[in-house]
């Protein structure tokens, strides 16, 4: 969360970043075109579901395309 980037001690933003573009992936995506997809930034499969699983929350079918865009918000507003 931007909290964690905020007060924690790693002001990296890469996960963060790597975050906005699952869910603007996951816009023109289904759930495992996606994980394929992310496999050229996050080579472990199990960070790469957890990314996958984030942004495909809440959907009723994950296979389609569409995305959870919470944290896409909070990116952009905590970045402007």
């Amino acid at each position: 969360t931007l909290n964690t980037l905020l007060f924690g001690t790693s002001k990296s933003l890469v996960s963060s970043a790597i975050s906005y573009y699952a869910q603007w992936r996951a816009t023109e995506l289904g759930f495992s075109e996606l994980f394929q997809d992310l496999r050229q930034f996050v080579p472990s499969p199990q960070s790469r579901w957890a990314f996958c699983f984030r942004v495909k929350r809440g959907l009723r079918d994950t296979s389609l395309v569409g995305a959870l865009a919470k944290d896409r918000c909070s990116l952009v507003l905590w970045c402007s």
